[in-house]
């Protein structure tokens, strides 16, 4: 975890004159939830304890083979054919959305939609998710 806040700069101007009409400027500051230094906010690791600041993304144990990309943009170019559901491994599903044109285009929409959400799942129920 990350502690941030924003620091007030002030000019001299400003410290002398309250009243001045001068933009105020402010700066964010990060420090590291691990050993309390300040650390720059676009840092990805703590330079003086190594703690990580950001967290890595987490890919599902049950993430399948299928490349989401190709899913993907079979989707969206051949999704009216089915060939997505081929390329998942969901031939039954394939072969009824090969013959009603992808249910008239609303079910490629939702699969297109699921795709991109990563909640579309191959033919063994493994989530297929973009790994990269």
């Amino acid at each position: 975890m990350i502690l941030l806040y924003l620091r007030h700069n002030t000019t001299t101007e400003q410290a002398e004159n309250p009243k001045s009409r001068h933009h105020t400027n402010y700066r964010i500051i990060m420090f590291c939830s691990n050993c309390g230094k300040e650390i720059a906010d676009n840092a990805i690791m703590c330079p003086n304890c190594g703690a990580p600041t950001k967290k890595a993304p987490e890919i599902p144990t049950d993430a399948s083979e299928k490349d989401w990309l190709t899913t993907l943009l079979l989707c969206f170019f051949l999704g009216g054919l089915g060939i997505h559901s081929f390329y998942s491994g969901k031939t039954v599903i394939g072969i009824v959305q090969l013959l009603t044109l992808g249910g008239c285009g609303i079910w490629t929409l939702f699969d297109f939609i699921m795709i991109i959400c990563g909640k579309y799942k191959d033919g063994e129920g493994r989530v297929i998710v973009n790994k990269r």
